[in-house]
């Protein structure tokens, strides 16, 4: 985490865990998962009319006294006013509801199926009767797998050009330019909804909730005639480059140990060249000009220190 405290933190709404966050993680905003929490409606009030009633009060983009309203109207048609779950579920509002959640970052994370999912990929590789060197062998194969993947999402954000289906040509193109391609998509919808300082905030507060532009930053992006996304509504989490920027700042830091400052450089490096390789193995043509051009600057490189 390189010394950050995590901002926000899902769980399944365990009391010990509970109890551990609010200790220890003090400042992290504490969300409750949303399939733990329609299970546990399901189980405690039997009514599929209430769950499909609090799944639309826990999800639905609202403000506060909208949620307020749609809650009493809940609880007076399912007749549950009177039964503790509820009581105690409304009271932690503020960890599930998405009304009172908005301003917290969690990246559109609803539930804690990330790790489920991380779980569902490493049962594909291990069983649990392997040894230990089985194991750490199909581990390291599931390791290789999900980084092949994420290479293959980061070229397919790095490279090609979209279908500008807009007016707003210019604006779409620098958004392109800028964002991963997941979050280019979901940018998209939003200047597809909506026909002095580069700061940008808005009331409705999705973009420090989410991370993305708002219809209403869109717009006024458009009023203001902008040829070019600004900065500041570019989250850094999103950026294609954000990978290469977090390296390059660890450089930056030099520690006593060489060995360390060596291995960073090295990480850093192995990126720029995977990115190279990316391209430069596109044609023949290319391939052996920068093939050359590398093997000469290893060869001088290699002279200078001796190798």
């Amino acid at each position: 985490m390189q010394g950050k405290a995590p901002q926000s933190v899902i769980t399944d709404g365990d009391p010990a865990i509970w109890i551990s966050i609010q200790s220890v993680l003090t400042y992290a905003h504490h969300r409750l998962c949303a399939w733990h929490l329609l299970r546990n409606a399901t189980f405690n009030i039997c009514d599929p009319r209430f769950t499909q009633f609090f799944k639309h009060c826990m999800l639905a983009d609202m403000e506060t006294d909208e949620f307020e309203t749609h809650w009493e109207s809940m609880v007076n048609d399912c007749g549950v006013g009177d039964v503790d779950w509820v009581k105690d579920l409304y009271s932690k509002k503020y960890a599930w509801a998405s009304a009172d959640i908005r301003g917290r970052f969690l990246a559109g994370v609803r539930t804690t199926s990330r790790c489920e999912l991380l779980h569902a990929k490493l049962g594909r590789f291990v069983e649990s009767r392997y040894g230990v060197l089985e194991f750490v062998r199909k581990f390291q194969m599931c390791v290789n797998f999900l980084r092949d993947k994420e290479d293959e999402l980061e070229f397919c954000s790095l490279y090609g050009t979209p279908v500008l289906q807009t007016d707003f040509v210019e604006l779409k193109k620098s958004a392109w330019m800028k964002f991963t391609r997941e979050m280019f998509a979901r940018f998209r919808e939003s200047l597809k909804r909506e026909p002095t300082s580069n700061i940008f905030s808005c009331m409705c507060m999705r973009m420090e909730s989410f991370g993305i532009p708002c219809v209403h930053i869109v717009a006024m992006c458009v009023w203001l005639d902008l040829g070019e996304i600004p900065e500041s509504i570019v989250l850094r989490r999103w950026s294609k480059t954000t990978k290469i920027d977090i390296e390059n700042e660890n450089i930056d830091h030099h520690t006593a140990d060489q060995s360390v400052t060596y291995k960073t450089r090295l990480g850093a490096f192995s990126q720029l060249c995977k990115r190279l390789g990316k391209v430069a193995c596109m044609s023949d043509k290319d391939f052996k000009l920068y093939s050359k051009k590398l093997l000469s600057d290893a060869i001088f490189l290699e002279i200078k220190y001796g190798l």
